[in-house]
């Protein structure tokens, strides 16, 4: 186990299987219908220096709902994440993909996979020019929820736990589970406003043989921290923690501004655009 395991968002994901073992899952409720949206986020180091420019944008499908985040760094870097889910009664995801390449991740990386072909895509490579392609079969629990962790808190019911589970690429896919968990509440700003946020953690679990060795080697696992505002409809406020495992501590929080005030990077003007 190295650097290239990836905690996926994000964000909060993300925050990515080979041979998955059969699991006993229960899918998420849904107490909240998710919709059309857009979104403009801003990824920070951990002493405040800013990283990236980043957006979400939700659209309905015919088959659900797809999101779409994305994060353009000023050292070039590219974080790309899509996720398609249907939100009948429970929260199921359909299909998923994450594009990351640059300095900032520790591998250059193209994967997805989808539930209804069982179908994994796997490209990688450390930036050199060759590239290593994995493919293959890939039963999903009906639990994963790849890029889905801040709608699944949004519907959590105050001080509930939940465990889920994630793919997570190694490059190789492998199934690692996420303790969802409440840690408290907070005094947080929003605009000139103090409110008071819930704050959860999300702790990985390898598990197995996997889970065990990383204790012998005191390998540190990510956590990840998330704020809401909770209230009639859940918002989002920030977001805590790395986004691959042994990486820095990356913050995202909304980034709107009105003053004019030119920060750099800039965002793409046409946030749909997709990577080659």
């Amino acid at each position: 186990m190295n650097s290239r395991l990836l905690a996926l968002l994000a964000l909060g994901t993300l925050a990515a299987l080979a041979a998955c073992p059969t699991v006993e899952a229960e899918p998420v409720l849904v107490r909240f219908t998710e919709g059309v949206a857009r979104g403009f986020l801003t990824l920070r180091s951990a002493n405040g220096d800013k990283l990236a420019d980043g957006e979400l944008v939700q659209v309905l499908r015919r088959h659900g709902l797809e999101g779409h985040l994305y994060f353009r760094f000023a050292d070039g870097s590219l974080y790309d994440e899509t996720v398609l889910y249907s939100q009948r009664r429970v929260f199921t995801l359909l299909r998923y993909r994450l594009i990351q390449r640059g300095p900032s991740f520790p591998l250059n990386l193209d994967a997805s996979f989808d539930r209804r072909t069982a179908q994994y895509k796997v490209r990688y490579g450390n930036g050199t020019g060759r590239e290593e392609t994995l493919n293959g079969k890939l039963e999903l629990p009906s639990d994963v929820y790849n890029g889905m962790i801040m709608t699944l808190l949004k519907n959590l019911r105050r001080g509930a736990n939940e465990s889920v589970y994630l793919v997570a690429f190694t490059p190789k896919p492998r199934l690692v589970k996420l303790h969802l968990t409440p840690a408290g509440e907070e005094t947080v700003r929003v605009g000139d406003a103090s409110m008071k946020a819930a704050r959860y953690q999300a702790k990985t679990d390898l598990g197995g043989s996997i889970g065990f060795l990383a204790s012998l080697m005191k390998m540190e696992l990510p956590v990840l921290h998330y704020w809401f505002v909770p209230g009639e409809v859940p918002a989002f406020v920030k977001f805590e923690g790395p986004f691959f495992m042994e990486g820095p501590v990356w913050r995202v929080a909304s980034s709107y501004r009105t003053d004019g005030t030119d920060d750099a990077p800039r965002l793409a003007e046409t946030p749909r655009a997709r990577p080659k």
